[in-house]
């Protein structure tokens, strides 16, 4: 898998952790906003494995 991938696949993993112990808390703003960072990093995700090769 290509380098850039992986990283990628790290920031998103960080992402959904993130969203999940703030929804556990209180659901508030700062989870909508892990939300939308999450959609932003997947779209980045989607983006790099359709211009990269398969290996």
């Amino acid at each position: 898998m290509k380098e850039g991938v992986k990283n990628e696949l790290n920031i998103l993993l960080g992402v959904i952790e993130g969203v999940q112990k703030f929804l556990k808390q209180d659901g508030s703003t700062m989870a909508m906003m892990l939300s939308s960072a999450l959609f932003d990093q997947f779209w980045r995700l989607k983006d790099e494995l359709e211009k990269g090769s398969p290996e």
